[in-house]
Protein backbone atom coordinates (compact mmCIF):
# COMPACT_ATOMS: atom_id res chain seq x y z
CA UNK A 1 0.00 0.00 0.00
CA UNK A 2 2.84 2.44 0.69
CA UNK A 3 3.86 2.21 -2.95
CA UNK A 4 0.45 3.36 -4.10
CA UNK A 5 -2.14 1.40 -6.01
CA UNK A 6 -1.24 3.25 -9.20
CA UNK A 7 2.43 2.26 -8.94
CA UNK A 8 2.59 -1.47 -8.27
CA UNK A 9 5.95 -3.10 -7.70
CA UNK A 10 6.86 -5.34 -10.61
CA UNK A 11 9.35 -7.96 -9.53
CA UNK A 12 11.62 -9.31 -12.26
CA UNK A 13 10.34 -12.50 -13.84
CA UNK A 14 12.15 -15.63 -12.72
CA UNK A 15 12.52 -18.20 -15.49
CA UNK A 16 13.54 -21.78 -14.82
CA UNK A 17 14.75 -24.93 -16.53
CA UNK A 18 16.21 -28.25 -15.47
CA UNK A 19 19.22 -30.01 -16.96
CA UNK A 20 19.18 -33.71 -17.74
CA UNK A 21 21.35 -34.39 -14.68
CA UNK A 22 18.72 -32.85 -12.39
CA UNK A 23 20.36 -29.48 -11.81
CA UNK A 24 17.68 -26.81 -11.66
CA UNK A 25 18.30 -23.38 -13.15
CA UNK A 26 16.72 -20.06 -12.21
CA UNK A 27 17.33 -17.03 -14.41
CA UNK A 28 16.43 -13.37 -13.94
CA UNK A 29 17.03 -11.64 -17.26
CA UNK A 30 18.32 -8.08 -16.80
CA UNK A 31 19.78 -7.09 -20.20
CA UNK A 32 20.34 -3.50 -19.06
CA UNK A 33 23.11 -4.71 -16.73
CA UNK A 34 26.62 -5.31 -18.12
CA UNK A 35 27.34 -8.30 -15.92
CA UNK A 36 25.95 -11.60 -14.66
CA UNK A 37 25.73 -12.85 -11.09
CA UNK A 38 25.93 -16.62 -10.67
CA UNK A 39 25.12 -18.50 -7.46
CA UNK A 40 25.11 -22.20 -6.76
CA UNK A 41 22.95 -23.20 -3.80
CA UNK A 42 23.27 -26.69 -2.35
CA UNK A 43 21.40 -28.35 0.50
CA UNK A 44 24.72 -28.74 2.28
CA UNK A 45 24.23 -26.51 5.28
CA UNK A 46 25.37 -26.93 8.85
CA UNK A 47 22.43 -29.18 9.78
CA UNK A 48 24.25 -31.85 7.77
CA UNK A 49 27.34 -31.65 9.99
CA UNK A 50 28.00 -35.03 11.65
CA UNK A 51 27.47 -34.98 15.41
CA UNK A 52 30.77 -34.28 17.12
CA UNK A 53 32.25 -32.65 14.02
CA UNK A 54 30.25 -29.45 13.89
CA UNK A 55 31.85 -26.86 11.62
CA UNK A 56 32.38 -29.26 8.72
CA UNK A 57 30.09 -27.50 6.22
CA UNK A 58 31.70 -24.16 7.02
CA UNK A 59 35.23 -25.54 6.68
CA UNK A 60 34.37 -27.16 3.36
CA UNK A 61 33.29 -23.82 1.90
CA UNK A 62 36.52 -22.25 3.16
CA UNK A 63 38.68 -24.88 1.46
CA UNK A 64 36.74 -25.90 -1.65
CA UNK A 65 38.64 -23.43 -3.86
CA UNK A 66 42.08 -24.25 -2.43
CA UNK A 67 42.91 -26.75 -5.12
CA UNK A 68 41.37 -29.05 -7.75
CA UNK A 69 42.64 -32.07 -9.69
CA UNK A 70 44.30 -29.75 -12.24
CA UNK A 71 44.70 -26.38 -10.49
CA UNK A 72 46.42 -25.14 -7.35
CA UNK A 73 44.97 -22.52 -5.03
CA UNK A 74 46.88 -19.59 -6.54
CA UNK A 75 45.97 -20.68 -10.07
CA UNK A 76 42.29 -20.64 -9.11
CA UNK A 77 42.57 -17.25 -7.43
CA UNK A 78 44.52 -15.78 -10.34
CA UNK A 79 42.09 -17.32 -12.82
CA UNK A 80 39.13 -15.57 -11.27
CA UNK A 81 41.16 -12.38 -10.86
CA UNK A 82 42.15 -12.34 -14.53
CA UNK A 83 38.42 -12.47 -15.35
CA UNK A 84 37.71 -9.54 -13.05
CA UNK A 85 35.92 -11.49 -10.36
CA UNK A 86 36.39 -13.58 -7.23
CA UNK A 87 34.64 -16.53 -5.64
CA UNK A 88 32.65 -16.10 -2.43
CA UNK A 89 30.82 -18.65 -0.35
CA UNK A 90 29.00 -19.27 2.89
CA UNK A 91 27.34 -22.07 4.83
CA UNK A 92 23.97 -21.39 6.46
CA UNK A 93 21.84 -23.78 8.48
CA UNK A 94 19.92 -25.29 5.57
CA UNK A 95 22.16 -24.56 2.60
CA UNK A 96 25.56 -23.47 1.33
CA UNK A 97 26.32 -21.04 -1.48
CA UNK A 98 29.13 -20.33 -3.93
CA UNK A 99 28.90 -17.16 -6.00
CA UNK A 100 30.66 -14.86 -8.43
CA UNK A 101 29.79 -11.80 -10.55
CA UNK A 102 31.43 -11.21 -13.89
CA UNK A 103 31.10 -9.17 -17.05
CA UNK A 104 29.00 -10.90 -19.69
CA UNK A 105 31.97 -11.46 -22.02
CA UNK A 106 33.78 -13.41 -19.29
CA UNK A 107 30.82 -15.54 -18.21
CA UNK A 108 31.77 -18.75 -20.01
CA UNK A 109 35.43 -18.93 -18.88
CA UNK A 110 34.41 -17.95 -15.34
CA UNK A 111 31.79 -20.69 -15.28
CA UNK A 112 34.39 -23.17 -16.54
CA UNK A 113 36.67 -22.33 -13.62
CA UNK A 114 33.72 -22.31 -11.23
CA UNK A 115 32.64 -25.77 -12.34
CA UNK A 116 36.14 -27.13 -11.76
CA UNK A 117 36.02 -25.86 -8.17
CA UNK A 118 32.56 -27.34 -7.58
CA UNK A 119 33.17 -30.72 -9.20
CA UNK A 120 36.85 -31.42 -8.56
CA UNK A 121 38.08 -30.09 -5.21
CA UNK A 122 40.91 -32.11 -3.64
CA UNK A 123 41.29 -30.25 -0.33
CA UNK A 124 45.12 -30.28 -0.26
CA UNK A 125 46.45 -31.23 3.15
CA UNK A 126 48.49 -28.05 3.65
CA UNK A 127 45.59 -25.82 2.61
CA UNK A 128 43.18 -27.80 4.79
CA UNK A 129 45.47 -27.48 7.83
CA UNK A 130 45.80 -23.73 7.29
CA UNK A 131 42.06 -23.12 6.90
CA UNK A 132 41.24 -25.29 9.90
CA UNK A 133 43.71 -23.32 12.02
CA UNK A 134 42.11 -20.07 10.86
CA UNK A 135 38.70 -21.40 11.88
CA UNK A 136 40.05 -22.51 15.26
CA UNK A 137 41.64 -19.09 15.80
CA UNK A 138 38.36 -17.36 14.94
CA UNK A 139 36.47 -19.57 17.40
CA UNK A 140 39.04 -18.77 20.09
CA UNK A 141 38.51 -15.06 19.48
CA UNK A 142 34.74 -15.48 19.72
CA UNK A 143 35.14 -16.94 23.20
CA UNK A 144 36.34 -13.52 24.35
CA UNK A 145 33.44 -11.62 22.80
CA UNK A 146 30.16 -11.38 24.72
CA UNK A 147 27.98 -10.88 21.65
CA UNK A 148 29.59 -13.82 19.87
CA UNK A 149 29.13 -16.02 22.94
CA UNK A 150 25.47 -15.11 23.30
CA UNK A 151 24.91 -15.82 19.61
CA UNK A 152 26.57 -19.20 20.02
CA UNK A 153 24.75 -20.21 23.21
CA UNK A 154 21.22 -18.90 22.54
CA UNK A 155 20.37 -21.59 19.93
CA UNK A 156 21.57 -24.26 22.35
CA UNK A 157 19.04 -23.05 24.91
CA UNK A 158 16.21 -22.78 22.38
CA UNK A 159 16.71 -26.08 20.52
CA UNK A 160 19.01 -28.10 22.78
CA UNK A 161 22.81 -28.39 22.58
CA UNK A 162 22.70 -31.62 20.50
CA UNK A 163 19.98 -30.46 18.10
CA UNK A 164 21.12 -29.61 14.53
CA UNK A 165 19.72 -26.10 14.99
CA UNK A 166 21.24 -25.75 18.45
CA UNK A 167 24.78 -26.71 17.58
CA UNK A 168 27.11 -23.79 16.70
CA UNK A 169 27.15 -23.28 12.94
CA UNK A 170 30.94 -22.95 12.80
CA UNK A 171 31.43 -25.59 15.46
CA UNK A 172 33.41 -25.50 18.66
CA UNK A 173 37.15 -25.80 18.94
CA UNK A 174 36.88 -29.37 20.19
CA UNK A 175 34.67 -30.36 17.21
CA UNK A 176 36.68 -28.57 14.52
CA UNK A 177 39.86 -30.19 15.81
CA UNK A 178 38.35 -33.60 14.97
CA UNK A 179 37.56 -32.75 11.33
CA UNK A 180 39.89 -34.34 8.80
CA UNK A 181 40.53 -33.78 5.13
CA UNK A 182 38.82 -37.13 4.45
CA UNK A 183 35.71 -35.81 6.23
CA UNK A 184 35.48 -32.94 3.76
CA UNK A 185 35.86 -35.30 0.83
CA UNK A 186 33.05 -37.48 2.18
CA UNK A 187 30.80 -34.47 2.85
CA UNK A 188 31.39 -33.16 -0.67
CA UNK A 189 30.70 -36.53 -2.28
CA UNK A 190 27.47 -36.88 -0.32
CA UNK A 191 25.87 -33.45 -0.60
CA UNK A 192 27.37 -31.72 -3.63
CA UNK A 193 25.18 -33.33 -6.28
CA UNK A 194 23.20 -31.72 -9.14
CA UNK A 195 20.01 -33.24 -7.76
CA UNK A 196 20.71 -31.43 -4.50
CA UNK A 197 21.45 -28.01 -5.98
CA UNK A 198 20.14 -24.97 -7.80
CA UNK A 199 22.13 -22.69 -10.12
CA UNK A 200 20.86 -19.12 -10.34
CA UNK A 201 21.77 -16.48 -12.93
CA UNK A 202 20.85 -12.80 -12.80
CA UNK A 203 21.90 -10.14 -15.27
CA UNK A 204 22.64 -9.89 -18.97
CA UNK A 205 21.83 -13.50 -19.82
CA UNK A 206 18.81 -15.29 -21.23
CA UNK A 207 17.38 -18.58 -20.07
CA UNK A 208 18.54 -20.21 -23.30
CA UNK A 209 22.09 -18.90 -22.86
CA UNK A 210 22.22 -19.93 -19.19
CA UNK A 211 20.94 -23.40 -20.03
CA UNK A 212 23.52 -23.85 -22.78
CA UNK A 213 26.38 -22.68 -20.54
CA UNK A 214 25.25 -24.80 -17.60
CA UNK A 215 24.96 -27.85 -19.83
CA UNK A 216 28.42 -27.21 -21.24
CA UNK A 217 30.21 -26.74 -17.92
CA UNK A 218 28.08 -28.69 -15.43
CA UNK A 219 26.25 -31.19 -17.60
CA UNK A 220 28.72 -33.97 -16.73
CA UNK A 221 27.99 -33.54 -13.01
CA UNK A 222 26.01 -36.52 -11.74
CA UNK A 223 24.17 -37.61 -8.62
CA UNK A 224 20.74 -37.49 -7.04
CA UNK A 225 19.87 -35.67 -3.84
CA UNK A 226 20.81 -37.62 -0.71
CA UNK A 227 18.34 -38.26 2.06
CA UNK A 228 17.89 -35.07 4.07
CA UNK A 229 19.39 -34.97 7.56
CA UNK A 230 17.04 -36.10 10.31
CA UNK A 231 15.78 -33.16 12.35
CA UNK A 232 14.43 -34.22 15.76
CA UNK A 233 12.02 -32.25 17.87
CA UNK A 234 13.67 -29.39 19.75
CA UNK A 235 14.51 -29.78 23.43
CA UNK A 236 14.42 -26.24 24.81
CA UNK A 237 15.53 -25.56 28.36
CA UNK A 238 12.21 -23.85 29.04
CA UNK A 239 11.23 -20.41 30.36
CA UNK A 240 12.05 -18.57 33.59
CA UNK A 241 15.73 -19.43 33.56
CA UNK A 242 18.79 -17.21 33.45
CA UNK A 243 22.11 -18.49 32.17
CA UNK A 244 25.39 -16.84 33.12
CA UNK A 245 28.54 -17.68 31.20
CA UNK A 246 31.70 -17.77 33.31
CA UNK A 247 34.59 -16.76 31.09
Amino acid sequence: PALGADKPFNAPEVKSARLKNGLQLFVVERPELPKVAVTLVTRAGTVADPAGKEGEAHLLIATIDRGTKTRKALEIEDGFGDLGTSLTGSAAREYATLSFQVLKRNLSPALALFSDVVLNPVFPEAEFDRERKLQLDALAQEEKNANALSGRIAPMLVFGPEHPYGRPARGLRRTVEKITRADLESFHQTYYKPGNAVLAFAGDVTLAEATQLAEKHLGAWTGAAPAPPAIPDPAPVGPKKIYVVDR
